[in-house]
């Protein structure tokens, strides 16, 4: 058996496509991270606990995702690729390149909240701390 290799990129293993009009660019959306950083100047590729993408579905609701990275990935807290018009996702590899040898196994944690309306941080992190005691499969 031959190790394999995962080259190194921005993109990673999980990725979410917002609705158009969840996003910043088209629909007035939103993105935070965990360190208070907002929209993709503030967040893109740089690490965090987690990443929300928030904004409007229709005219009168908003709904939203957050990207939560488990504190037992590696690299965690993870770099996340974010983009205004829609994009996020978890980038395992955006340091560098990670090899797995044939006897190891790369098992990866990430979990998803989808609510509506606009959550505030402290709700996110409650969301996130429930996320973190959810034992291993």
């Amino acid at each position: 058996k031959d190790p394999v290799t995962l080259g190194k990129t921005n993109f990673g293993l999980i990725g979410v496509r917002m609705a158009k009009t969840i996003g910043v660019h088209d629909g007035g959306g939103t993105i935070r991270n965990s360190e208070g950083a907002v929209n993709e100047p503030q967040v893109h590729e740089r690490p965090a606990c987690w990443v929300d993408y928030s904004g409007p579905i229709t005219p009168q609701a908003i709904e939203g995702i957050t990207l939560m990275d488990h504190p037992t990935n590696p690299g965690h807290p993870t770099v996340f690729h974010v983009r205004d018009d829609g994009w996020m996702g978890a980038a395992l590899t955006f340091a560098g390149p990670r090899t797995i040898a044939p006897d190891q196994s790369l098992a990866l944690r990430y979990g998803l909240w989808v609510h509506a309306g606009l959550p505030t941080p402290s709700d996110i992190e409650k969301q996130y701390a429930a996320f973190c005691q959810i034992g291993a499969p």
